[in-house]
């Protein structure tokens, strides 16, 4: 394969499906660099704040390592458990009715949304991860890693959920 075939299944890539994923996991980088400074800032605003979540959820750096670790190992397995099982629906769906499912559901904006919103999640909670040490704790960064996974967990029903509509015969006509 030449060069410039590659570059054009690359660009039809990007139209079709990974821009916009693309886009949200550099929101999830910039959000996670963001995080970082904002922690290493130490505003006096929020003091009463990070010392309320630091006595309370996240006493240590030891405890929120492993809060993050886990975070990040279970995002992983959970996109990669549902990528594998909704390409095996989509390869079923397909077979029955027309390779047209593969295309809709690829070009579906709430579908990419969810993919790069899990892939992007998943970054930053190894990002933030990687800046724990024991004088450094990142409090918010992590409760920000705890409530955007409670939010993609919510997101995993509703993808199951749209996934199993996308394939109804009449919304694929």
């Amino acid at each position: 394969m030449q060069i410039k075939e590659k570059i054009d299944i690359f660009r039809r890539a990007l139209r079709e499906f990974l821009a916009l994923p693309t886009l949200i996991i550099l929101l999830f980088l910039f959000l996670a660099v963001s995080a970082y400074m904002f922690e290493r800032s130490r505003l006096q605003l929020y003091s009463p704040l990070r010392d309320f979540l630091e006595t309370r959820i996240f006493a240590d750096a030891q405890a929120t390592s492993q809060l993050l670790g886990t975070i990040a190992g279970s995002i992983i397995t959970v996109t990669s458990i549902t990528i594998t099982l909704m390409l095996l629906i989509l390869q079923q769906t397909a077979t029955t009715l027309s390779t047209q499912v593969f295309d809709q559901f690829l070009r579906r904006r709430s579908n990419q949304i969810y993919f790069g919103f899990f892939i992007g999640l998943a970054l930053y909670t190894l990002i933030t991860l990687a800046t724990v040490d024991e004088p450094f704790n990142p409090i918010f960064s992590a409760a920000l890693a705890f409530l955007l996974t409670v939010v993609a967990l919510y997101l995993l029903i509703v993808l199951f959920y749209s996934t199993i509509n996308q394939m109804r015969p009449p919304v694929i006509i």
